[in-house]
């Protein structure tokens, strides 16, 4: 924001800066440059096992689990969206549409149960994460129904996590 009379201009950088009666201030907004939608990305998976139902990979380290500020490409859920409209002989199950596209009607926006609230049009079939520096097995429901299962089985704690850390 800019603080300015009619002889000067001062940049406001910090919040304790006093403000005065009769200022008048100009803000200026950054455009947002969130992208709407994720792109399909021919990114190598090792996948361990899969059906129609759901998809489990080895995660490398060094990879985002799924699109967010800071990491918009490059992520699992890019490499997911190619690779089951394209190779995948399960099929790409719901989230997926033949040309790699995610697919959400406004409704299923967001998923409470699973998704700590975050739109999952950014995370779709993403049951848990793993972080970046993390290599694991990452278990990705392909269907409404999986994820809404996995996602219970997860948040009652029904799934058993094996650690090992390597120093």
């Amino acid at each position: 924001s800019l603080l300015s009379d009619s002889t000067s201009s001062v940049l406001l950088d910090r919040k304790s800066h006093k403000v005065e009666a009769g200022t008048v201030l100009q803000v200026v907004v950054p455009m947002d440059n969130t992208p709407t939608e994720i792109v399909a990305e021919n990114i190598p998976l090792n996948i361990l096992y899969e059906d129609e139902h759901m998809i489990v990979i080895n995660k490398k380290a060094g990879m985002v689990v799924h699109p967010a500020a800071g990491n918009w490409d490059g992520t699992v859920v890019n490499a997911l969206a190619y690779y089951l409209a394209n190779n995948s002989p399960h099929g790409s199950g719901d989230f997926v549409d033949s040309s790699g596209k995610i697919t959400f009607h406004e409704s299923e926006q967001s998923d409470p149960a699973g998704t700590d609230g975050e739109k999952i049009s950014f995370r779709p079939g993403i049951v848990h994460r793993l972080d970046k520096g993390t290599t694991g097995i990452l278990i990705v429901a392909k269907t409404k129904q999986a994820l809404s299962n996995l996602s219970t089985d997860f948040a009652a704690r029904n799934v058993k996590k094996t650690y090992l850390a390597v120093t």
